[in-house]
């Protein structure tokens, strides 16, 4: 067990003298990071070609293989590199065969990054349905309420954009998986951060 105090004031400074209430796409780096990135930095400096070959390289896949095991995937060679979430979402979006009539349905108050890569799929005639938000987030209820035998997709994020609330992604979850019997899958646990769930 950690001391929140502890850590706080070991891992951010800063926050002796402010209290941050941005999100963690920007935000102070805890001193570790800081200090891995400096080291990082120095190491490209002295030698790239080691720094990758030592370093960079068996990070990664170290980094493979506890996101594999964190998510229960089959094999780390599931886990795929992205730039950004965005960049992610964006891949996603565009890997999946949609046909022209399929939906989508995600949060009004949806992140962005979350939102546009599905929205640009009406060219392909694929309908984005925003879900008016209760609350600061979606509800089981407003789901269904939206969803028909078309509904193909569901992304949302566990955080609403404009507020911290935590959607209910117990029953969103289920709800999903027996309503489509062994036709759906739903990528990642409930409790990460990002939740999909896909009809074939």
């Amino acid at each position: 067990m950690y001391n929140i105090e502890s850590l706080r004031r070991e891992e951010f400074p800063a926050s002796a003298n402010l209290t941050y209430l941005n999100h963690a796409g920007i935000s102070p780096l805890p001193q570790r990071t800081k200090r891995e990135v400096q080291s990082a930095i120095e190491r490209l400096s002295e030698d790239p070609n080691a720094f990758f070959g030592k370093y960079a390289l068996p990070a990664f896949a170290t980094l493979q293989e506890s996101l594999a095991n964190f998510i229960n995937a089959d094999s780390p060679s599931e886990i795929v590199y992205s730039t950004t979430t965005s960049a992610a979402l964006n891949g996603v979006a565009q890997a999946i065969d949609w046909r022209p009539g399929d939906n989508i349905l995600f949060c009004d108050q949806e992140f962005p990054s979350n939102a546009y890569p599905w929205m640009s799929l009406s060219r392909d005639g694929v309908e984005s349905r925003r879900v008016p938000s209760e609350n600061g987030g979606l509800t089981l209820r407003q789901v269904e309420a939206h969803a028909d035998d078309r509904t193909r997709a569901s992304p949302s994020a566990r955080s609403s954009f404009s507020l911290a609330t935590e959607r209910i992604w117990s029953q969103l979850g289920v709800s999903a998986v027996n309503g489509t019997s062994s036709s759906s899958s739903t990528l990642f646990r409930p409790s990460d951060t990002w939740h999909l769930t896909f009809r074939r």
